[in-house]
Formats: structure tokens, C-alpha cells, sequence
């Protein structure tokens, strides 16, 4: 809404609302919600499985490679408390399926928030430069 608003005014007051309430609240908000994440763990495997599926039947010589989700670091999770408990959660749902479609599952657990991800989730220059080196390792064994 605040980001496709073709009202002026109604993108005014979304990013002042976002901006004033909803983001120095965060943390306190998804406390409220009992630590609930955006998509449930049955509706992600569901969702990652049906895609993975989708790949497979399109081309089923496709070589798959799955990444997991990062580490959030300290100022993350004080932001949306939970966070690591749901990445250990998550990746156990990637690294199932990935084995159910004989995908590569790259492990990236040795990458740092601090060096590789300094925002907390998003890699940098130097963290994109790994992880690409890692995939074209993986693609260059077949």
C-alpha cells in the first residue's frame, strides 16, 4: 500500500504511521503476536516443496541448488525476537526437502552477521562474492 498508493496523501500518512509507530514498536508488536513469523512452518515446506516440485517438472535433469536462510544477528533479533530460533526451524525445512529432491543444499553457516551480512540478513559485496563462488563451485562438480 505505501509503496503503489497513487494517493499522495494516503502514502503520506502509510510511511509516517511505518515510520512513527509500527517501526519503533517492532519488536513489542511481534512479542504481542507470540513471536508469530509471516508464513507458518507447514505453509513454507508446502510452499518451497511445490516449487521445487514445479522445477523438477519442468526439467527433470534441472540441477537444484538451495541456500539457507541466514543467521540474524543481535540487532535483528531484538527487533523480532525469535528470529534465530525460526532460521534453525526453517533451514531443518530446506535441508529436508532439498535431500526429498536431490537439490545441493550449501550450508553458509560459517558466514558472520558482522563480515558478510552487516545489516543483519542481506549480504554484502563480500558475502554475495562467496556465496556465488560456492554455487559455481557446486555447478562446476557436475
Amino acid at each position: 500500500i505505501i509503496t503503489k498508493s497513487k494517493v499522495k496523501i494516503l502514502r503520506y500518512v502509510f510511511n509516517n504511521f511505518h515510520n512513527l509507530f509500527l517501526k519503533k514498536h517492532r519488536a513489542t508488536l511481534v512479542e504481542f503476536r507470540g513471536r508469530k513469523v509471516w508464513v507458518n512452518a507447514d505453509k513454507f515446506e508446502f510452499i518451497y516443496c511445490d516449487l521445487l516440485k514445479m522445477i523438477k517438472q519442468k526439467n527433470k535433469f534441472a540441477k537444484i541448488i538451495t541456500l539457507p536462510i541466514n543467521k540474524a544477528d543481535a540487532r535483528v533479533e531484538s527487533l523480532l525476537p525469535g528470529s534465530n530460533e525460526n532460521y534453525l526451524k526453517y533451514n531443518e525445512i530446506i535441508k529436508k526437502i532439498s535431500r526429498k529432491f536431490k537439490a545441493t543444499f550449501i550450508p553458509l553457516s560459517d558466514l558472520t552477521s558482522n563480515l558478510h551480512y552487516p545489516d543483519g540478513s542481506h549480504f554484502n559485496e563480500l558475502g554475495h562474492r562467496i556465496v556465488a563462488n560456492r554455487i559455481l563451485e557446486n555447478i562446476n562438480l557436475s
